[in-house]
């Protein structure tokens, strides 16, 4: 193959024409791309910034939402009966939780007053509380006794709970003509009787936690003079640890309750006082039964 001279001077000219300027040319259209890259990448950043905002306060607002309806579930105003006073308060760790109490006011003249706890945190433990309180409701209004209302929100849940999901509860009927108050217990921490001078934890023979296994739930009597209390409180209550992991242990609520002027604030109090610096890692829910 021949090639001529003249083929080489019209590729050297060529080099020499992109050398003076076609060169520069085509740097400068790089560098356009590049900042014309960048500004899109800078809108792609800042619409993707924009987009998880609005995510984010959709969600706060959500949860806001179901703080709002959650707390409505709780008793708005302390339960006064004749003979009785009763009082409570709920402290979720999170926005919402699974603790609940409630007072239910039966057309026989008694109370029914219940305190549970739904494993886990949360909003899955509040779905759920919700789900069981409802039931409950339903279950307890007919003034049925408090081993047959467990046993019986019991055989709902073992149907409808999910798997590894239970409810520990105390459900308790005080009688304000006869100053008495019968309760079942279902795997909850047992009940605090508070006397003129003395406090002791008040234990029943059977009850399992609540959508676990079928179970038996034995019922307690007591007499309640002008004067004594009936203490009832969750685990996160009792398992607040402080900055050595100690927890404040049921040995405290009673000592707590050993002193006069004692009160479901004064213990709360107590409890924030003990776990200074350690955030709450569980809800914490107390309600005291006071005769008067």
């Amino acid at each position: 193959m021949t090639i001529s001279n003249t083929a080489f001077l019209a590729a050297d000219t060529g080099a020499s024409s992109m050398g003076d300027g076609g060169l520069h040319y085509a740097m400068k259209g790089i560098d356009d791309s590049y900042e014309r890259l960048d500004e899109l990448l800078a809108k792609m950043e800042k619409e993707m910034f924009r987009r998880e905002r609005l995510e984010n306060e959709r969600l706060l607002n959500e949860l806001s939402e179901a703080q709002t309806i959650q707390a409505s579930l709780l008793p708005r105003h302390p339960a006064d009966v004749s003979t009785f006073s009763l009082t409570g308060a709920c402290l979720p760790c999170r926005a919402v939780g699974g603790d609940w109490y409630d007072y239910l006011q039966l057309p026989d003249g008694r109370v029914a007053v219940v305190l549970a706890d739904v494993s886990g945190k949360g909003m899955g433990a509040a779905l759920l509380m919700s789900s069981t309180r409802s039931i409950l409701r339903l279950i307890a209004y007919d003034g049925r006794s408090p081993a047959e209302v467990l046993g019986r929100v019991n055989a709902v849940l073992l149907d409808d709970f999910p798997a590894a999901r239970f409810v520990t509860m105390v459900y308790a009927l005080l009688d304000p003509q006869k100053r008495s108050v019968v309760f079942a217990n279902a795997g909850h921490l047992p009940p605090l009787l508070v006397e003129a001078t003395s406090a002791s934890f008040l234990e029943t023979a059977e009850g399992l936690p609540l959508g676990i296994h079928e179970s038996n739930f034995s019922e307690r009597m007591i007499q309640m003079p002008p004067g004594s209390r009936l203490v009832l409180c969750s685990d996160g209550v009792t398992e607040a640890s402080n900055s050595s992991m100690e927890e404040y242990g049921l040995a405290r609520v009673q000592e707590h309750f050993s002193r006069s002027g004692s009160s479901l604030e004064s213990l709360l109090d107590e409890v924030r006082d003990f776990s200074a610096g350690n955030p709450p890692s569980d809800d914490a829910t107390v309600v005291v039964l006071e005769a008067r």
